[in-house]
């Protein structure tokens, strides 16, 4: 089988991309093209030293092309996703559809949530990769948006309690406030204090999935949620200085690693009222993309006065982050 692209400067295929295939197999009698998740949406007679086209259509991932005879034995197959990186991207499905966080649900209070990891960050930012091939985007993200506190703070990472029924260490330690037990002691869940990245990385949560699934009534339905988290991002002393007008952080070595036991007084995951606090760019950065994210989910459901105002607010605050952050110097 031979399989011509119309538009030949990509490797992948586009909608409505017109594909043009000729077979040289003696007993061909017709072809059959079904979409990213099996359904046929072309069918047509196919003949030895004939061609056919067809126009690329239906659900996304990995289209697959037959040429089959009259009893529909196949005799020829080829999947419409062939190019240079068609072998990488091969792997990474694999590597994804196998981790055993993607494979294994995770039930919480009777309800299955997929979590394809733990921790919340990295929970979203394998969604990045694995929403082109899991069905399921959403549920992993709704364990932590619904238990969302009232101060706007989203909960960090759960995991399976090895102590069950009793309590376990690694929950306790880092404080009160910053963890609890659901599902009756079976998962410890907690907030490491330091982490100054969880709200707005959620926030790109529910942007990525909802760009993933077209689901605008879910969407619509957490951005009260992304509200109460970009207030608390901007007002809660944790987290906010007044002084700069900028988001504030112990001094990590990264955007959520421990704290550098030279200016932390305690446990490095810890706060204490006497540690250094400083401004890193990279949070800067998080809740910039926020209000342009909140934006653009506002302004696809009509509201274009709350669009514009995070839009403005936004600017400010780029603007205000460039000013106290960075410097040019004249080397004339």
């Amino acid at each position: 089988m031979q399989i011509i692209k119309e538009n030949i400067t990509t490797s992948h295929y586009r909608p409505l991309e017109t594909v043009i295939v000729s077979t040289d197999a003696d007993s061909a009698s017709r072809l059959v093209v079904r979409d990213g998740i099996g359904r046929v949406y072309c069918q047509q007679s196919l003949q030895l030293g004939a061609v056919a086209q067809f126009q690329v259509r239906g659900a996304a991932g990995q289209h697959r092309v037959t040429v089959e005879d009259v009893s529909g034995l196949v005799l020829d197959e080829q999947s419409c996703d062939h190019g240079p990186y068609a072998d990488m991207m091969m792997l990474i499905q694999q590597m994804i559809e196998t981790t055993d966080y993607v494979g294994r649900p995770w039930v919480i209070n009777g309800r299955t949530y997929r979590l394809l990891v733990c921790w919340s960050r990295d929970h979203v930012y394998t969604l990045k990769a694995a929403k082109y091939f899991v069905s399921d985007v959403l549920s992993g993200l709704d364990y932590f948006l619904d238990s969302q506190l009232p101060s706007g703070m989203f909960w960090d990472n759960i995991e399976h309690n090895s102590c069950y029924p009793a309590p376990t260490w690694w929950a306790d330690a880092i404080g009160e406030g910053w963890f609890k037990y659901d599902d009756n002691m079976k998962y410890g869940v907690r907030r490491i204090p330091i982490l100054a990245d969880t709200e707005y990385v959620f926030t790109e949560g529910v942007w990525s999935a909802w760009k993933a699934s077209g689901d605008d009534v879910w969407m619509a339905r957490q951005l009260p949620r992304l509200e109460k988290a970009l207030t608390y991002m901007t007002s809660d002393p944790v987290r906010w200085s007044t002084t700069h007008g900028l988001m504030r952080r112990s001094f990590t070595m990264d955007e959520w690693d421990f704290a550098n036991p030279h200016y932390c007084a305690g446990d490095a995951r810890c706060i204490y009222p006497e540690d250094a606090r400083f401004m890193f760019h990279g949070n800067q950065s998080g809740l910039y993309a926020t209000y342009w994210r909140m934006a653009e989910m506002y302004e696809y459901l009509g509201n274009a006065p709350r669009a514009s105002e995070l839009r403005e607010q936004g600017e400010i605050f780029r603007q205000r982050a460039n000013d106290k952050l960075f410097f040019v110097e004249s080397f004339e």
